[in-house]
């Protein structure tokens, strides 16, 4: 039957009712031609229970192109209801479209999922998603014609949060950047109460907001990176650079002010121009009476039945259980900085202790804000209908009590709405209570793949009155196969998987029986996503498959025993996962998936030492096994694909063991390696086929991956070139003739050929059988030989393994073993090859003949024998670019502040300050005023970075070297260091780290390798800090070139292995391995920094002399530019907890560009246990920038080993003004000054 929906003047107006099908008939006015379109038929509405008008049939196919989306659950009915209301009574509009319903099915679309959900699998083109708590004040229609939609296709709207006034930590420090590899943005956080989106313009944007939602492992949800959906729309859009508009108005509140406290409990949202478009009563949720309590509150049902005739009465009545809770709307002005805005979250007195409040405390209390009265607004009444309408829901949802949560919903939503609607609904929940009534789920899986009843004609159910008798079992995997007796079932127990047979139905009024819901083991799915070709296919099966618990085989994998007894193995039994092992592993494999692969870097996971994984069978239990099969199937079907692009797997081989290990899910890797079977030829054999065991070592898998079965006779492939070549060269050898022979010849010899040989074929076999037979040996691993044989030099022997390197003296036979690894003797990161073995071994041999060398009797160091007379004495820096105005600043405060006149000698690499030395100008014009002040030039090509202080000391022209780091400033002339009893006695003095065996952040401890490597035992005390060395070069001769040694010599092991860091250690390294005496500053070192509302940040590290007093300032955390720093200016403007003026970058009164960062020093106590001494590495944020680094401790008041003192209380307390004047001197020469030249030094004897 077909219905006639004319679009005539009030049909066209009319809804066709529910459970109809027909058509709407269009005419062209210019040719009177008439069209069928919305065609509907019943399959269109089942489901769907969707309304439309034949009057919007002219749009075009019924395609809903705009339209609204919001999510409900049962706490929102109230709302909905309400909002659905507004929308369509107040706005009066005829021009309505259809509501419909549509379930969401995917079980991880739960909580915040649901709206994305909703957004991504919506039949409208064009979307305007509303929170079901938020309504609009006016019709939204107008937003899809707005310029800024039309331009981008995506409308966002900001919430309260920024990056410098946040609640959920999402500045420009925080981890969310990092993860989605993008440069932080500075702008409003998202609110996603509204969003506006052309889902045709933004399929990439959506299908990653999908990925980041939907997929598992969340890192959003497990480190709360974001809160809900909110942001997940502009971090999509912003990943992609898709275009969007972000409402500039921010957000208002409304709320309700009572004796001068004010509470906003809603969210007021803006268009584009500025105007109010939306109340998101999202703090306090309309419930239309649902949570009264009947015993004190009842609803007058018979008030309310005339309430809808006296709607202009009931407008001004108070009473509905909502609250009215709109009586003034605050706005930010449009004149201060977006920056001023900040909106607080607090508890009033006058309201509910539950109550959470946003906005500020009072009306007047901010003037960056101002106040409107609601009752002046041209939405004033707005909040009395919303109240109405979910009254209104409240008191239909009580009359449908012991409904279903959804029905109960339905109903209340379209009571009024959309009355014709019921009996459709009706319709469906007894539906929905026929399905409830079906035996079992799998009686109904049955029946939709075996919809035939034997003997039965269609339909012939509805009559008959069937009663159950059993199941009966039959054999051979065919529902008409051979009876089972003894696997009969009774009517009430489950069908096993894996069984075949039918159900047995008796008609009680004939005695007939008949069979019905056959059962097969062999099911046929359609693989129907276009992606899962090849490879792809197999995780496709394994992801959709309708069985629980999955064996998954390859097409050529034949077992040799029935397989059921996999599922009841106690391996998958306790982990769910059952995996095989290939051939290959990391020490041999032919597909580079060792301990050096990309793949490691690319999943952010640490290397794994296990054979690879085969995948031609599989045994995974679905429903523990979720989360890692939709990384498998990540892995598979994202694009682009670096895994596929750069070849780190071969199809879908090891994506599944990788799943696992990333996401730490137990699975079991049989432990006997595969076996190969084949056939023997004379004394060769040639394997074709892969054997897998089970988990007791049984063969029970052969797998003809190389030798495929085709039915049919095969070609036996030949190069017939080749094969032209061999007779002839043959023909010519006979004759005593070698040559190659020529392309004439091999043609003319093909043409003889041509006609005398047949196509070969494969010889046939005896049983007529055409595929070869080709197991004849099966070649097995032996199970009595280790698994992991000893590997060979060239093995790279990675951070989680422990053993040895074995060597062999080539002279005497003897073995030794060396490169001893344990758990903690190398870091983690650290991989090497036996292969260095022999070079590690020579490595203490060599050290020893650069000391013999340097104890040959006339030896000196370079420049020592050319001074006489009393030693000379002076200070030794090295610079570079970065460090210029740090040295300019430490060289004035030396002689100008502190009146030092030691010589100083300013040692830098010609490739880091150019051929002209131009860079060096400031310190070249500082040098003439100051005197006594010369450069030397470093040619040699790896005297650089660290490497460059040992070239310095080992070459200069001192005898006795006070070294200094550009970047260490002294309190006091430093000059008295050369007459303490400590130096003279010993003739060098170190000066101690942060760190030492027990808290050390370099691996530094008794058991770490450096002590083999250099044949020395190892020794209790503080790590050295290199950045201040006191040592006489005509007394140390011996140590220095050894120091010289390590520090040049190649291989360095000390940089490859990371025993020690940069020249760190190198020093007293080199004197302990001599055993030459030297004395350690018994004082430890202390940290100067900042505290902010509690929190210290230590940035330099405080040395002192000999007698414990304070006297270098190693400013190593936060270096002196002289110039403005933009990047932490701009960080101090954002910093919300610290006022602005004291925020660490701010700049200053001073007018000095660099920061000041010294306010107070924390230092150990003196009658504090020295291994107890434990300073800490972290970030201070939000109180310093999360790019700064910080040592020490960072809340001190809870420290008993540390004590804090005040800056400005010490002597030196004016210091870093000055060197914040003299770096910012020095930064103005550089850029004044043209190219100034440092005369040339002679360095004809400097060792380079």
């Amino acid at each position: 039957m077909v219905l006639d929906y004319r679009c005539s003047t009030d049909p066209a107006r009319k809804r066709p009712p529910h459970g109809q099908s027909g058509y709407c008939e269009l005419q062209d006015e210019d040719t009177g031609e008439l069209f069928k379109v919305a065609r509907r038929t019943c399959a269109n509405v089942v489901g769907k229970v969707a309304l439309f008008k034949c009057l919007e049939a002219p749009s075009g196919e019924h395609e809903l192109k705009d339209g609204i989306v919001l999510v409900v659950y049962p706490k929102m009915a109230p709302s909905t209801y309400a909002i659905i209301q507004v929308l369509r009574e107040l706005a009066a509009n005829n021009m309505i479209g259809a509501i419909t319903f549509r379930e969401i099915d995917d079980p991880r679309a739960v909580e915040f999922a649901t709206k994305v959900f909703a957004i991504y699998h919506s039949a409208f083109s064009r979307v305007l998603f509303l929170d079901s708590d938020n309504v609009l004040v006016r019709d939204p229609s107008f937003l899809f014609e707005m310029q800024e939609f039309v331009d981008t296709g995506a409308v966002f709207w900001p919430d309260f949060w920024h990056p410098q006034h946040t609640s959920f930590y999402l500045g420009e420090d925080w981890l969310l950047w990092g993860l989605l590899d993008m440069p932080f943005v500075d702008m409003f956080e998202q609110e996603s109460g509204q969003l506006l989106i052309d889902r045709r313009r933004h399929a990439a944007a959506l299908e990653f907001l999908r990925f980041f939602t939907l997929h598992r492992p969340n890192p959003f949800v497990q480190l709360e990176l974001v809160w809900g959906d909110k942001d997940l729309f502009r971090l999509a859009w912003l990943k992609l650079g898709a275009p969007f508009f972000m409402i500039q108005s921010p957000p208002a509140v409304a709320g309700k002010a009572i004796n001068g406290s004010f509470c906003s409990m809603t969210m007021v949202q803006h268009d584009a121009q500025g105007e109010v478009l939306s109340l998101h009563r999202n703090s306090h949720k309309l419930t239309g009476g649902s949570m009264r309590n009947p015993a004190n509150e009842k609803l007058k049902t018979k008030e309310h039945k005339t309430e809808m005739a006296q709607e202009n009465k009931e407008l001004l009545s108070s009473d509905y259980p909502d609250a009215a809770i709109w009586t003034h709307l605050l706005s930010f002005r449009r004149s201060p900085p977006r920056s001023k805005y900040q909106i607080e979250t607090y508890h009033v007195d006058e309201f509910s202790k539950d109550q959470i409040c946003y906005g500020q405390h009072s009306l007047d209390a901010n003037d960056n804000f101002y106040v409107q009265g609601f009752a002046d607004l041209s939405f004033s009444r707005l909040e009395t209908h919303l109240r109405r309408f979910a009254m209104e829901a409240g008191v239909h949802s009580t009359d449908s009590q012991g409904d279903a949560a959804s029905m109960g919903f339905s109903s209340t939503v379209f009571q009024k709405v959309h009355r014709p609607m019921m009996d459709a609904l009706q319709k469906v929940k007894d539906k929905v209570e026929e399905m409830q009534r079906t035996p079992s789920p799998q009686q109904l899986e049955a029946l939709e793949h075996a919809r035939s009843v034997p003997n039965l004609p269609s339909g012939d159910m509805q009559w008959r009155n069937i009663t159950c008798i059993g199941w009966r079992a039959t054999g051979n995997c065919k529902s008409d196969g051979p009876r089972e007796f003894a696997n009969d079932l009774a009517c009430d127990q489950q069908v096993p998987d894996g069984s075949s047979g039918y159900c047995e139905v008796q008609d009680t009024n004939t005695g007939e029986l008949f069979r019905v819901m056959r059962r097969t083991t062999i099911i046929f799915r359609e693989i129907n996503d276009s992606q899962a070709v090849r490879f792809g296919a197999k995780v496709f099966a394994l992801y959709n498959s309708g069985f629980e618990r999955i064996l998954f085989l390859d097409a050529d994998n034949v077992p040799v025993r029935d397989l059921a007894y996999l599922f009841k193995s106690p391996e998958f039994e306790k982990t769910g996962a059952v995996f095989w092992p290939d051939y290959w592993n990391p020490h041999y494999t032919i597909f580079h998936l060792h301990g050096d692969s990309l793949l490691w870097e690319l999943l952010d996971m640490p290397y794994v030492d296990m054979f690879e994984q085969e995948s031609g069978q599989m045994l995974i239990d679905r429903r523990r096994h979720a989360a890692p099969l939709e990384l498998v199937r990540f892995f598979t079907f994202h694009q682009p694909n670096p895994i596929e692009q750069l070849r780190l797997l071969w199809g879908d081989k090891d994506l599944f063991r990788f799943a696992w290990i990333k996401l730490s899910v137990p699975f079991y890797m049989v432990q006997t390696p595969p076996a190969v079977a084949g056939t023997v030829n004379g004394t060769s054999f040639c394997g074709m086929t892969m054997v897998q065991h089970d988990t007791q070592g049984e063969v029970v898998f052969l797998h003809r991956n190389a030798k495929k079965l085709t039915g049919e006779v095969l070609y036996r492939p030949v190069n017939y070139h080749i094969e032209a070549r061999k007779r002839i060269r043959s023909r010519l050898i006979k004759q005593g003739i070698h040559k190659i022979p020529t392309e004439e010849e091999v043609v003319a010899e093909l043409k003889i050929m041509k006609k005398r040989l047949p196509p070969t074929l494969e010889p046939a076999e005896p049983d007529g059988i055409a595929d070869q037979a080709i197991w004849t040996h099966m070649l097995s691993f032996r199970k009595d030989a280790p698994r992991s044989e000893y590997k060979v030099c060239s093995d790279i022997i990675v951070g989680d393994v422990s053993g040895f390197c074995e060597v062999e003296d080539i002279d005497t036979g003897e073995r030794f073993q060396v490169m001893r690894r344990h758990c903690t003797s190398l870091k983690g990161n650290i991989k090497f090859r036996c292969s260095d073995a022999p070079a590690f071994v020579n490595y203490r041999v060599e050290g020893h003949a650069a000391v013999a060398k340097a104890l040959v009797p006339g030896f000196s160091l370079p420049h020592v024998a050319e001074n006489s007379g009393s030693p000379r004495d002076g200070i030794v820096m090295v610079v570079y670019p970065k460090l210029l105005a740090s040295a300019y600043a430490t060289v004035r405060v030396l002689r100008d502040v502190l009146m030092c006149r030691l010589p100083i000698e300013i040692w830098f690499h010609v490739d880091e300050v150019g051929d002209d030395y131009a860079l060096l100008a400031p310190l070249q014009q500082l040098a003439i005023f100051v005197g006594n002040v010369s450069f030397h030039p470093m040619y040699n090509p790896r005297a650089k970075g660290f490497l460059s202080k040992v070239f310095a000391i080992y070459n200069s022209y001192f005898d006795r070297v006070l070294f200094l780091d550009a970047d260490n400033v002294p309190v006091r002339d430093p000059s008295f260091l050369f007459a303490t009893p400590e130096f003279t006695r010993n003739g060098a003095v170190f000066w101690p780290d942060f760190w030492h065996p027990y808290h050390t952040l370099f691996n530094l401890h008794a058991r770490s390798m450096l002590w083999e490597l250099l044949d020395t035992p190892f020794i209790d005390m503080f790590e050295q800090e290199s950045g201040q060395l006191l040592v006489d070069r005509t007394r140390h001769v011996a140590p220095l070139e050894l120091l010289y040694f390590y520090a040049f010599h190649e291989p360095n092991f000390f940089k490859r292995l990371e025993v020690v860091y940069g020249d760190k250690d190198l020093f007293r390294l080199a004197w302990m391995k001599l055993k030459t005496p030297f004395h350690m500053i018994e004082a430890l070192p202390a940290m100067a920094g900042r505290a902010i509302n509690g929190s210290f940040c230590g940035m330099t590290m405080v040395q002192h002399d000999t007698e414990g007093e304070v006297l270098f300032l190693h400013r190593n955390q936060h270096k002196l530019i002289g110039e403005r720093d933009e990047k932490m200016e701009k960080a101090a403007l954002k910093n919300t907890v610290v006022p602005p003026e004291e925020a660490l970058g701010a700049p200053h009164p001073d007018g000095f560009p660099d920061p000041v960062i010294w306010t107070h020093l924390l230092s150990f106590r003196k009658d504090a246990y020295r291994k107890l001494y434990s300073v800490d590495a972290y970030r201070a944020s939000p109180e310093f920038p999360q790019w700064q680094p910080c040592y020490g401790r960072r809340y001190v008041e809870k420290q008993k080993m540390f004590e804090l003192h005040e800056f400005a209380n010490f002597s030196f307390a004016g210091i870093e003004t000055v060197i914040r004047r003299f770096a910012m001197d020095a930064a103005r020469l550089r850029h004044a000054q043209g190219v100034a030249r440092v005369g040339h030094h002679p360095s004809n004897s400097t060792r380079n």
